[in-house]
């Protein structure tokens, strides 16, 4: 007992007498040794530890496997060596990464069960189940609706279903392998590249809008048929073909504007077909090309001849456009004759035959007794600023008695209303501002052109008519389904034409011409990439064999004139 007592009180003593020391010492702290680099910032000196530890260069885009590799001789990854082509560190590997397979390491059975022979082609299966759970959902959300209004969302459903449908064909069309467009015209190795417009930069340029003045108005058109107005899809009208004559004449064969030409402040001359192809080149896709000739500092812009300039597309703009294939009735080609034979058709269909406007002056294109198409030609001038003052042809297609006002008439047509985002027989009548919407999307190019050429010619109104095929497979019969009209200027603001920018395009490429000596040149569109190349041809190209023959008739004619000329001088003299 005494033994374990004074044990007990040494221990007492001691510690009492250890924390009366610890409380009279203080703390004691060391600085750390830290060296100041007076030139820069970083060590002085290398560490005593780092040296002769060898040094890996490397880069930043390396993808680095390891960060240290004491150890390996290096000789581990030579099998592999320069498998990435590695920029840096090409005196060794040993710090490369390097991705292993591992597709044979399997955690589980990845094959594919077979299936029992009584349950293939069933009903239970993977696809059947889902459309059953989806139509016992749907089942559950109509319990409690009226007739009525399970109506309207069963038609809810069919349109998201649709909609559905078209996103995933344009994913396959996405997916799909587009193959280059060929071009307006081929290309010849004589011809020089002088320059290309890029869309992004004809985007930007704009101008101020000039205001027209008339120089002359000749010919003669058909009012209009207001009962076209109460066509619908319920009381469609047969279409018929038209077996008129349509001038589609070029600028230097135009005789009104060879006469214009003389005029001494005018420099540039054109019809609306060929300004309103320039004015709206960046919504182009297709390749088309227009001749431009420069004389004694004039500037005659023309198309080629036998060229399809005049033919109207299809369905350039669409997200999933006609491609070349089986089906011949649907391929681009096909469909731009038929497209252009219906706005042929359907523009004297919708007249009135035994009224119409006269201005006094005939047809500068056609004979007496010719049957030739309604149509009053509007030639006019406009001074866009730095000495350009363009001559051009435009048109009028009819004339409103009940607006008092000229109208220029078009064609849209459907042809086939199953691929159709929308069918103009269902939407039509009640919904025709998405039928326009539709066709803006796939048709934009071919409607900013028809919105700018109704703008230059001055025409109250534009009328649209909906033409579709009785029959899907079958192109030679159609009904007009519906018209809509609108002003031009109010339809060019909804497509979201800006008409500075297109005057400013015109402008830009005037300009361009202007500054090249005379000759020949070829404005071509690019038919795969958004441009405009500019390029100077010889002399006689794209001339005809009829040309050759009128100038070489010329030339003879000339040449007997000044024969006969010099034997009558010499006949005086004698």
């Amino acid at each position: 007992f005494f033994f374990f007592f004074f044990r007990h009180t040494a221990r007492v003593c001691l510690g009492k007498e250890e924390r009366a020391m610890a409380a009279t010492e203080k703390p004691s702290f060391r600085l750390p040794l830290v060296q100041d680099n007076e030139q820069g910032w970083g060590p002085c000196t290398l560490p005593e530890q780092f040296k002769d530890v060898p040094y890996q260069p490397f880069s930043k885009a390396d993808r680095v496997g390891k960060a240290a590799d004491f150890a390996s001789t290096g000789n581990y990854f030579q099998g592999r060596k320069d498998r990435y082509g590695q920029q840096y560190g090409a005196g060794s590997d040993m710090y490369s990464y390097f991705h292993e397979d591992e597709s044979q390491y399997q955690l589980v059975d990845s094959s594919k069960p077979v299936r029992s022979f009584y349950r293939r082609g069933r009903g239970n299966s993977r696809g059947g189940n889902r459309r059953e759970l989806h139509r016992a959902r749907d089942d559950r959300r109509m319990a409690g609706m009226t007739p009525s209004t399970k109506g309207r969302e069963r038609d809810r459903q069919r349109q998201e279903r649709k909609w559905q449908r078209k996103y995933q064909s344009r994913r396959r069309y996405d997916k799909q392998v587009v193959h280059g467009r060929d071009p307006s015209v081929e290309v010849q190795a004589d011809w020089k590249l002088l320059s290309t417009f890029e869309f992004a930069r004809l985007s930007k340029v704009s101008t101020a809008i000039p205001k027209p003045d008339d120089l002359l108005v000749c010919g003669k058109v058909e009012t209009y048929d207001k009962s076209y107005d109460r066509v619908s899809t319920k009381s469609e009208r047969s279409l018929e073909l038209s077996d008129r004559s349509f001038p589609k004449v070029t600028t230097t064969d135009d005789p009104k504007i060879r006469e214009f030409s003389k005029l001494p402040d005018a420099n540039v001359f054109a019809t609306d077909a060929i300004m309103s192809a320039i004015m709206t080149a960046p919504r182009s896709i297709y390749s088309w090309d227009i001749v431009i000739e420069k004389f004694n500092g004039k500037i005659f812009l023309d198309k080629r001849d036998n060229s399809e300039f005049d033919s109207l597309t299809v369905s350039e703009t669409s997200s999933d456009p006609p491609q070349d294939g089986a089906d011949e009735i649907n391929s681009p080609g096909s469909l731009s004759v038929e497209a252009t034979v219906l706005d042929q058709a359907f523009s004297q269909q919708c007249l009135k035959k035994d009224e119409f406007v006269d201005t006094g002056i005939p047809n500068p294109f056609g004979q007496p007794g010719d049957d030739m198409a309604s149509a009053i030609y509007r030639y006019r001038k406009w001074d866009l600023g730095d000495d350009i003052v363009i001559v051009g042809r435009t048109e009028h297609d009819s004339y409103d008695k009940s607006k008092g006002e000229y109208i220029n008439i078009k064609t849209l047509n459907e042809w086939n209303p199953g691929k159709a985002e929308l069918d103009w027989r269902q939407k039509l009548d009640k919904q025709s501002s998405a039928v326009v919407l539709t066709e803006v999307q796939n048709n934009g190019a071919r409607l900013a052109k028809w919105a700018v050429c109704s703008l230059l010619a001055g025409s109250g109104y534009l009328r649209f008519g909906f033409v579709s095929r009785v029959i899907p497979s079958d192109n030679k019969t159609h009904v007009v389904l519906g018209c809509k009209q609108f002003k031009p200027s109010d339809f060019a603001t909804q497509i979201n034409l800006n008409l500075n920018n297109c005057w400013g395009i015109l402008k830009e490429l005037v300009l361009f011409a202007r500054e090249q000596e005379d000759g020949k040149f070829l404005l071509m569109k690019d038919p795969n990439k958004p441009a405009l190349l500019f390029y100077a041809v010889p002399e006689g190209t794209f001339e005809s064999a009829d040309e050759e023959e009128e100038e070489e008739e010329e030339e003879e004619d000339d040449d007997e004139g000044e024969a006969a000329a010099s034997s009558k001088d010499g006949k005086q003299r004698a």
